[in-house]
């Protein structure tokens, strides 16, 4: 470990600690902190080594997690050029990273410093470079020191299980090859990553509700069981497919009332979505706002029932939800699954039972792209027993379809 490195880091360290609103008391500690490191590290071969003489040294729960904090903002600086960006924010570390040698280091090294990393944003680079931290860990576990010493039969007895199954899923290969990819100039990855094989990317089937549980619902959004503010937050909800979040920022004047149009900005996308205003959803919230909701400043259409009376939050919507599953007797067994975005998979599945084109079925639940919806067909069993290709003619042994 290089000593004059973690002592130029300290000044840039501790001037960024105190700009971030830091105690005295905090920032000398870590100064004193950095000063030990320093000192101790020509002992050190590795950051792991490190990490070790700081567990075995605080041993008491309190300082020993400081001087963990201390030691990976340390790392961070010296070896990623990171500095500490809020004081909510975790410092963005990686113990696998620390743990492996400079054989597999170069390879995370070549990919941060390449092109490919441009194209991306800064959470999916970590990802990767935190799933192949791990995977070359792995290997070093098993005798590689580097790509060019890992062959084919010691890749799959870390990605195939004892039943023969990949133990492993098909986004982690991804990230695995992407760095690999992009670690130009280094030996043997080209080859590595040819033998990491993809797994079959699975989809479950995405749930949504059936004739007779939307009939019930039906009935309690139409009967006097809800409140009035419950009741038009269901009928938002059941009949729009809007995100409990864009429900909960639903302000009094996104609804034009003499066009019969709901219009909003996602708070997940950031992207303008315009809806119809049905006349159930219509109803329900003028009688809402001209009845319970009172005067209020609060420009939300939705606002709690006690003082002092501010806009309900996304999981206030979602408490909601559930009032208007249990009254409906609908999903109330444990494990059942509930909740607003069944209502928006029940959104999806009727239209596209109603024979909806896929970018009618994206543009009404706010989707960027049509192939977003995609995973909705799969919840429309009815859809696909009319799609699906009558196999009698062919020569099927008895019993496959049984």
């Amino acid at each position: 470990m290089d000593a004059e490195r973690v002592r130029m880091a300290v000044p840039e360290l501790t001037k960024r600690m105190v700009a971030l609103g830091y105690s005295g008391y905090y920032v000398r500690e870590l100064e004193r902190f950095c000063k030990w490191l320093a000192s101790e590290a020509e002992g050190f071969e590795t950051w792991a080594d490190a990490e070790k003489e700081v567990r075995a040294r605080w041993t008491s729960d309190s300082a020993g997690k400081r001087m963990l904090r201390h030691l990976r903002r340390v790392v961070c600086l010296v070896e990623h050029g990171e500095l500490p960006v809020s004081r909510t924010k975790r410092v963005v570390t990686d113990t696998a990273r620390m743990r492996i040698g400079e054989g597999f280091g170069a390879v995370l090294k070549a990919y941060e410093g390449s092109g490919a990393t441009a194209r991306k944003s800064p959470s999916t680079v970590r990802g990767e470079l935190s799933s192949a931290a791990c995977f070359f860990e792995r290997l070093e576990g098993l005798g590689c020191g580097s790509p060019s010493e890992a062959n084919e039969d010691i890749v799959l007895s870390i990605l195939v299980g004892p039943d023969g199954r990949p133990a492993y899923s098909s986004a982690y290969a991804q990230r695995i090859k992407a760095v690999l990819d992009g670690a130009t100039g280094i030996p043997g990855c080209e080859e590595l990553a040819s033998s990491i094989p993809v797994p079959r990317r699975w989809r479950k089937i995405c749930d949504a509700l059936d004739d007779e549980e939307r009939e019930a619902v039906q009935r309690v959004l139409e009967g006097g069981m809800l409140t009035q503010r419950d009741r038009a937050i269901g009928c938002v909800l059941y009949y729009t497919g809007m995100r409990a979040c864009d429900v909960a920022a639903l302000r009094l004047d996104s609804i034009d009332w003499e066009l019969d149009l709901v219009e909003i900005v996602q708070a997940k996308t950031g992207a303008p979505l315009t809806l119809p205003l049905t006349a159930h959803v219509g109803n329900a919230i003028w009688d809402y706002v001209s009845g319970d909701r009172g005067m209020t400043p609060v420009p939300n259409v939705f606002v709690s029932k006690r003082w002092p009376r501010g806009a309900l939050s996304a999981d206030a919507i979602r408490s909601v939800s559930a009032k208007v599953f249990d009254a409906a007797g609908v999903r109330c067994a444990p494990g059942c699954r509930r909740g607003t975005h069944l209502f928006r998979r029940t959104v999806a599945t009727a239209m596209l039972g109603s024979g909806a084109d896929r970018s009618v079925i994206a543009a009404a639940l706010g989707h960027s792209s049509p192939v977003t919806a995609e995973r909705y067909i799969a919840a429309d069993v009815e859809g696909l027993r009319r799609r699906a290709i009558d196999v009698s003619g062919f020569p099927v042994a008895e019993g496959v379809l049984s």
